[in-house]
């Protein structure tokens, strides 16, 4: 008899338990969301004449490509040589070479973000590493790659 109590109360802790847990998981939670951080993040404009980085004036305002919304302000710009893969018959392998009068122009650009448990965002805009991105301002406009960003 006191077996079947304790086994009676042990079934009403497991469903007490599985129910629990079950409202946990299917419960939409709410992102915790902060506004105001100050973020640099890096986008890289591939194959470009060598020099156009030193076109590219701090301070100047950068535009999502696809949307006019603004995303920043053009920190500094540097280039670094253009690679591109090509083959070399001789020893029967891909080389990684530099093209000349080609660079990677690199422009770091600092904004102020809304960070969520889900996004960091500008004005609507995601923010993330690895991410394409079509920008233009009055100095440059294209397609690149974000491949760096730092909370400051």
């Amino acid at each position: 008899m006191k077996i079947n109590k304790i086994f009676g109360v042990s079934i009403l802790l497991a469903v007490f338990v599985l129910v629990s847990a079950t409202y946990l998981i299917v419960t939409p939670r709410e992102a915790s969301a902060s506004a105001g951080q100050l973020i640099r993040f890096t986008i890289e404009l591939a194959d470009r004449e060598a020099g156009f980085h030193q076109t590219i004036s701090a301070d100047t305002i950068v535009f999502d490509g696809m949307s006019d919304a603004i995303i920043g302000t053009v920190v500094y710009a540097y280039g670094l040589p253009f690679l591109q893969d090509a083959p070399d018959e001789v020893a029967n392998i891909i080389r990684r070479a530099e093209v000349a009068g080609r660079e990677f122009t690199y422009i770091v650009v600092e904004t102020i973000v809304s960070v969520s448990d889900y996004s960091i965002e500008v004005n609507g805009f995601p923010i993330r590493v690895n991410k394409a991105i079509y920008t233009r301002s009055r100095d440059f406009g294209g397609g690149g790659f974000i491949v760096r960003m730092e909370m400051l």
